[in-house]
């Protein structure tokens, strides 16, 4: 996601925290479209994370956030 300077000094905030892992950035884009920017989805986009991820960590991970969060569904 890329987002212009000036249109993040206008938000209050970038990241609604009551959006814990999913559609934080719906809601960021429908606040930057509300100010009249316009907002633009490029379903052929290729993003490289370049990290060493353990996958039997990260499969950990995202247990333990599930279960913590069980009770907010």
């Amino acid at each position: 996601m890329l987002i212009k300077r000036k249109v993040v000094g206008k938000l209050k905030y970038c990241f609604d925290p009551s959006y814990f892992m999913y559609f934080e950035e719906t809601n960021l884009c429908w606040r930057v479209r509300l100010l009249g920017y316009k907002v633009v989805f490029v379903p052929t986009s290729v993003v490289y994370h370049k990290s060493e991820i353990n996958p039997r960590r990260l499969n950990q991970q995202i247990y333990f956030i599930f279960k913590e969060i069980k009770s907010e569904f």
